[in-house]
């Protein structure tokens, strides 16, 4: 609820207006997806139709099912429907060899369906704080936090194209050999690719073992 608002000023002023109704308010509702983890689908009403949206925050694999029949019954192919910060990253999410068929089809779906417009990734690589940064239509790319006279910058270190097929030998990745695999994950860094751009970097100096406890432990601190 604390981002509900948010999330609305941020559909108002992703949709588009004519000279005509420039000023004209958005109608904004929410339904109601999941009591139990508080799930809901924002929507904003344009003056044309072909303008409104959709969002659902924080959606679950639970709510899979209701985001099919929004997309279908209500929004439609030429709309937008936007899923910000979904609860999922490998299909066990989906419930694993328990989910049966249901839940295959509800990854698949996600899968099939959606691509990340805006994504944006913190970790911790050999004692550098990096962020791995995608917005439509570029590529990912990836920032190292540098911080100097307490003055604090992100520098890019490298870049990775987008990926927007999933390869054919995708399921026989090593990441996908346990725990039924992860979701296709659209050529975002891995750990290794991102010490690679790091070690290529003109400017990197690889940090002793104090400096990366440390480094640790204010990305945890950061991130609490």
């Amino acid at each position: 609820e604390a981002a509900a608002p948010l999330l609305t000023q941020i559909l108002e002023g992703w949709t588009p207006r004519e000279d005509s109704d420039r000023d004209a308010k958005l109608m904004t509702n929410q339904v109601l997806l999941d009591a139990s983890d508080g799930v809901y689908a924002t929507m904003t009403q344009a003056p044309q139709a072909k303008h409104d949206k959709c969002a659902i925050l924080l959606p679950t694999a639970e709510t899979v099912g209701q985001i099919q029949q929004l997309d279908t019954q209500q929004v439609g192919p030429t709309r937008d429907l936007i899923l910000v910060n979904g609860q999922w990253k490998r299909r066990a999410d989906f419930g694993g060899i328990f989910g049966g068929r249901r839940g295959q089809d509800n990854s698949r779906y996600i899968e099939t369906t959606f691509a990340p417009t805006f994504s944006l990734t913190n970790l911790i690589v050999e004692g550098e704080i990096i962020r791995i940064l995608r917005t439509y239509p570029g590529p990912w790319r990836v920032f190292c936090r540098t911080e100097e006279e307490g003055v604090v910058d992100w520098v890019q270190v490298g870049q990775q194209e987008f990926v927007d097929t999933k390869p054919e030998n995708w399921e026989r990745e090593s990441i996908n050999q346990r725990d039924g695999g992860i979701l296709f994950n659209y050529g975002i860094p891995s750990y290794q690719d991102v010490m690679e751009m790091l070690e290529a970097s003109p400017t990197y100096q690889p940090k002793n073992p104090a400096e990366r406890a440390m480094a640790a432990f204010n990305f945890i601190k950061d991130t609490l």
